[in-house]
């Protein structure tokens, strides 16, 4: 699902998609003119490489996804690191779900014989 920043509400406007088997349910409102909020409940299973033996294990996954997504280039002295840059003024959900699914995948799982 895509969306043109300028159509985004200042009220929260829901949001339900799924991506790989894992659904995304939630919402997004605008900030600011440039500046859009995403809260979404992420909740499925995904397969995974187990990092010590390479057997391939299913994930339940389970988590709150919180971030902002930006018109153009996010400048702000706070720093803030959950801001999705976007530079065609198109809010790309799917995109959106498959990076928060790879990110999970990236990191360092073990199988039960492996703990």
């Amino acid at each position: 699902m895509k969306i043109e920043f300028r159509k985004v509400l200042l009220d929260n406007s829901p949001l339900c998609l799924e991506q790989d088997g894992v659904s995304f349910k939630g919402g997004f409102k605008k900030l600011s003119a440039s500046l859009v909020a995403i809260e979404l409940q992420m909740n499925g299973k995904i397969l995974v490489d187990c990092a010590k033996c390479a057997k391939t294990i299913e994930l339940d996954i389970d988590e709150k996804i919180e971030l902002k997504v930006c018109d153009g280039f996010f400048e702000d002295e706070n720093e803030e690191l959950n801001v999705v840059e976007c530079l065609d003024s198109i809010i790309d959900f799917d995109q959106i779900a498959k990076s928060e699914i790879e990110v999970i995948k990236s990191d360092y799982h073990y199988c039960i014989n492996c703990k």
